[in-house]
């Protein structure tokens, strides 16, 4: 079991690598002429935010995983 919860963790920081990488990168936000506000992140910034967003999201799917093997044997 313990095998499987360090898979599920790698599984999941992979996937939100992904995802993170893909919302990240479409988010953008700079003022132009007052119309509209585009952010825009320095790549250290970039990178942190990618990287702290895949390991949430691999903690929460490595606890649904933890959590569905545990009851699951009941």
């Amino acid at each position: 079991m313990k095998n499987k919860i360090v898979e599920t963790l790698w599984y999941g920081f992979l996937a939100g690598l992904c995802l993170n990488i893909l919302f990240l990168s479409r988010q953008e936000s700079v003022e132009v002429k007052g119309t509209y506000t585009i952010t825009v992140l320095t790549l250290d910034e970039y990178i942190f935010k990618i990287l702290r967003y895949s390991i949430w999201f691999a903690l929460i799917i490595g606890a649904i995983y933890f959590l569905y093997c545990k009851f699951r044997k009941q």
